[in-house]
């Protein structure tokens, strides 16, 4: 474990979005969508241009301590074919001069082809780390905890490492509404495909809880549905025992 994991501070469940019923979180915070954005079969459904759920800043402010910890979590799957070309932030808080979140949590294209997942704090001048991502397609899930200017990143479980300046730079405040599915500005960065379980803590959480949220699943998926093998399986073990037992009943 690297250095800057060695100390975890305790965390705090702050805000917890399962889209049940709707895009709020279950401790109150009110979604406003825009869009073509809804919740449906448990998920946050984003799709097409300016489509983003948005809600007041609930991301926790680091205000003047680089020992000031948050972190968000989320399961996300991508629509195939689209964000190709562009960022695609699935979170973000806070923007920098009308440009870019403070924060922000997304898929872009890698240099060597593929995508990656990118945790991004005050628009990567104070911090940055990226992963691959082998399928964005699938669902995945992505941690990713911050302070003055650190970042570090999970992927699917793993730790991946940290990222960030060999400075300290000016504390990041995070001042200005939360969106999901789409960057905090006008300059694009739209996501396109389902977000769940996204969750937001004051503090950093540690490995043994990531890897828990992970071998979790999503909640989506919390009961899949059978495949069409054991279905036709299924059906012809029902259908043999209808069978049996009509042979079998008394005249």
């Amino acid at each position: 474990m690297t250095g800057a994991q060695a100390a975890v501070p305790a965390f705090t469940l702050v805000h917890a979005f399962d889209f049940s019923r709707d895009a709020d979180s279950a401790q109150g915070a009110h979604a406003t969508l825009s869009g073509d954005v809804q919740v449906r079969g448990g998920v946050l459904a984003v799709r097409g241009d300016n489509a983003f759920a948005e809600y007041a800043g609930l991301i926790p402010s680091a205000e003047n301590g680089a020992d000031t910890w948050w972190t968000v979590s989320l399961w996300a799957r991508q629509t195939p074919g689209t964000g190709t070309a562009a960022e695609a932030v699935m979170v973000g808080q806070g923007v920098v001069s009308g440009y870019l979140p403070e924060f922000a949590l997304s898929l872009r294209p890698s240099a060597g082809g593929g995508s990656e997942v990118v945790g991004i704090n005050q628009s990567g001048w104070a911090g940055a780390r990226s992963a691959p991502v082998a399928d964005t397609g699938v669902w995945h899930h992505y941690a990713v905890a911050m302070a003055e200017n650190v970042v570090l990143l999970w992927v699917d479980g793993q730790y991946i490492g940290h990222g960030g300046a060999g400075w300290n730079y000016s504390t990041p405040y995070f001042h200005g509404n939360m969106r999901l599915g789409r960057q905090v500005s006008s300059f694009g960065g739209q996501f396109n495909g389902d977000l769940d379980d996204v969750r937001i803590y004051s503090g950093r959480l540690d490995d043994t809880t990531v890897q828990a949220q992970f071998m979790a699943g999503p909640s989506v998926s919390a009961v899949p549905e059978p495949a069409s093998a054991l279905m036709a399986l299924a059906g012809g073990a029902l259908l043999w025992g209808r069978l049996s037992a009509r042979r079998n009943r008394p005249a």
